[in-house]
């Protein structure tokens, strides 16, 4: 039996009553400076001319909250309320983001915070009562029952005095149905009360559910495909003999630290102390203090996150770009063991090493960014097959994994652990399709976040095709990302510069660049959306920004003859990967710029933590890289470019 109730703005008389009985049921503050919804207020009164309008959560009927919560701390009963249990809550943010009423609200003054919003008074509704805002009112604008029955009594009302009313009960269809039903006078549209008037019909899960439902036909096409790939290309045991063969010896000395190839003379001290050291070392301890700071004093302090945004630079940047730009794992790894393009071995290991400390950053950045972090585990245990996000945090904890075991080779050559390496090299392709098939999901997953609000986001980056654009692109990023490793590791730490195997890369990467744009501009263009492109304002311009740092600059650099310059070639792969971290922040915090009517700019303690997260990932990859051989021995593969 679904409970709900009827709100009759027409009726309401002002009194206030329903929020004196809210504060005093769920024990809030009187007083309090906080504007509108907030922690302190689950409802509202204003005065709008000669009308009041009261909001409060609206508890959807298929709600978009408890669909995109990882954790399912947002749950739907089916008695009525959307309740929320704060215990296994992340502080992900992930459910204000996906509601269309802008209702759950974030403790941003906290360093434990958890969301608040109206719970319909659920523990009132177990005893048999109605909620205490029902109870209270005195002339029948909060009526509380069966919602079958308030709909009949809405019409009934609309009947009786067509005059009185505006012919239209929110909440009887929009997004699906709200368990809160609204009337209102005629010359108050629910828009002009600021509801918004774009919602489908439809519930707005079902757009993330659609895509959730293909997984399993993706899952068993993509393996069925990567395995008939790898036995068209190589057979298994063919692969594993040329792998005997051209496997390297272990090495004698078994020292903590040694560089594999470049320059051995023993450096100075004042040799090894470079402005860039120095420049990291401050890097890194200021990013520590600000962590400190962060953890003791919470995201209020250290952000620039409102209720309004609740996300920022550590969601578009260091977890949204950051997966996409540790691709290069996977890619590297299907080209080189699935489609049997050895000649690209040299750059494998370093690939998966960027990607496996790229992951690891990801989780980091979370950690940073989630309200609650110790409970990052809790989705392990609270499944929520519902949600999109929760896939994603699934298969990116399975991925780093198998990252981990796909680097474990330069750990056994290290050591001179033979009977392992046997043992990983029987196993590597069954690991590679594996990690191939965990990235596909995930990073095409990553899109599917943002379908679930349509109503909310820019049309310039509204797109069901999202789930095939982040793929495409993040392919793109890792094979560009290892021209950057490889260039930078050749620059500083003076390994060798494959540019045959480079310039291979640099030219598919300029052609999944070229299939991203035909991809985007014909779902632009499919959707009538390619007009917003040339209509002047700050959207305009980031997605001119992405278009030229992401699309043109790369295909004429890496697609052209300019590519055999390593200078032009890296620049190229650099200007792929600011447009890139461009879409992927306009996706994630432009494109909802319009709908929540608020400008966001990173503190300087973000950008700062994002630096110091950065600066991790090169330290680190400094010191694996020459405590393991990451990089192939000087003469192998092609000669080093000086």
């Amino acid at each position: 039996m679904a409970m709900g109730m009827l709100i009759d703005y027409v009726k309401c008389e002002g009194c206030e009553a329903c929020l004196e009985a809210c504060i005093e049921q769920n024990d809030l503050p009187e007083e309090t400076e906080l504007q509108g919804l907030s922690t302190d207020r689950f409802t509202t009164l204003t005065e709008l001319e000669d009308q009041y309008v009261r909001k409060l959560c609206m508890h959807c009927i298929d709600p978009a909250c408890a669909s995109a919560c990882p954790s399912a701390a947002m749950k739907k009963r089916k008695d009525g309320p959307v309740v929320y249990d704060a215990s296994i809550c992340l502080g992900c943010r992930y459910c204000m983001v996906a509601c269309p009423f802008d209702i759950p609200k974030f403790e941003w003054g906290s360093n434990n915070p958890a969301v608040s919003k109206c719970i319909m008074c659920w523990s009132r509704l177990d005893e048999g009562k109605p909620t205490a805002c029902a109870e209270a009112c005195e002339y029948e604008a909060t009526v509380f029952g069966e919602r079958e029955e308030l709909l009949e009594l809405a019409k009934k009302r609309m009947k009786e005095s067509p005059e009185e009313y505006h012919p239209r009960i929110f909440g009887e269809k929009e997004a699906g149905g709200t368990s809160v039903l609204l009337l209102t006078k005629p010359d108050y549209p629910f828009g002009k009360l600021g509801f918004p008037d774009n919602l489908p019909r439809h519930t707005l899960p079902s757009l993330t559910l659609s895509i959730l439902r293909k997984l399993p036909g993706i899952v068993l096409v993509t393996a069925a495909g990567l395995t008939g790939l790898y036995w068209f290309f190589k057979r298994r045991d063919k692969v594993l003999a040329l792998e005997e063969k051209e496997r390297r010896k272990p090495l004698s000395d078994k020292s903590i630290c040694e560089t594999h190839g470049g320059d051995k003379r023993k450096k100075t001290l004042r040799e090894r102390i470079t402005i860039w050291r120095v420049i990291l070392g401050i890097i890194v301890l200021t990013g520590l203090v600000f962590t400190v700071f962060r953890f003791w004093k919470g995201l209020g302090a250290t952000t620039n996150l409102t209720d309004r945004t609740p996300w920022g630079l550590w969601v578009g940047l260091d977890v949204f770009s950051g997966v996409g730009l540790a691709a290069g794992g996977f890619t590297i790894a299907c080209i080189v063991y699935i489609f049997n393009i050895k000649s690209l071995k040299p750059v494998t290991r370093p690939a998966i090493l960027t990607a496996f400390i790229g992951y690891i950053l990801v989780i980091a950045g979370l950690l940073f960014d989630m309200g609650r972090p110790y409970n990052i585990w809790r989705p392990i245990f609270h499944w929520n097959l519902h949600s999109v996000l929760f896939e994603v945090a699934l298969c990116v904890v399975l991925y780093s994994v198998v990252l981990f075991l796909e680097f474990l080779p330069s750990v056994f050559e290290k050591f001179g652990w033979e009977r392992l390496l046997k043992i990983h090299r029987f196993f590597l392709i069954p690991l590679v399709i594996t990690g191939v098939l965990l990235s596909v999901l995930h990073q095409s997953s990553l899109g599917s976040m943002f379908v679930i609000f349509p109503e909310k986001m820019h049309g310039l980056w509204y797109s069901m095709l999202q789930p095939v654009l982040f793929f495409i692109s993040c392919v793109a990023a890792g094979l560009t990302m290892v021209i950057i490793e490889s260039y930078l590791s050749h620059r500083f730490l003076h390994r060798s510069l494959h540019t045959g195997i480079l310039n291979k890369l640099a030219v598919a990467a300029a052609a999944i660049i070229g299939l991203y744009a035909a991809v985007r501009f014909a779902d632009l263009i499919y959707r009538g959306a390619l007009g917003l492109a040339f209509t002047p304002g700050y959207e305009m311009a980031c997605f001119w920004g992405e278009i030229i740092l992401g699309i043109t600059v790369p295909m004429v650099l890496l697609g052209s003859r300019l590519r055999f310059s390593r200078v032009w070639m890296f620049v190229g792969a650099l200007s792929y990967v600011l447009g890139f971290i461009l879409h992927r922040m306009d996706t994630a915090i432009t494109s909802l710029r319009r709908a929540t009517g608020e400008a966001y700019f990173p503190s300087f303690m973000e950008i700062m933590i994002s630096i110091f997260l950065i600066a991790l990932g090169f330290i680190a990859f400094r010191l694996i890289s020459a405590c393991f051989p990451v990089f192939p021995k000087e003469g192998e593969g092609e000669e080093r470019v000086n």
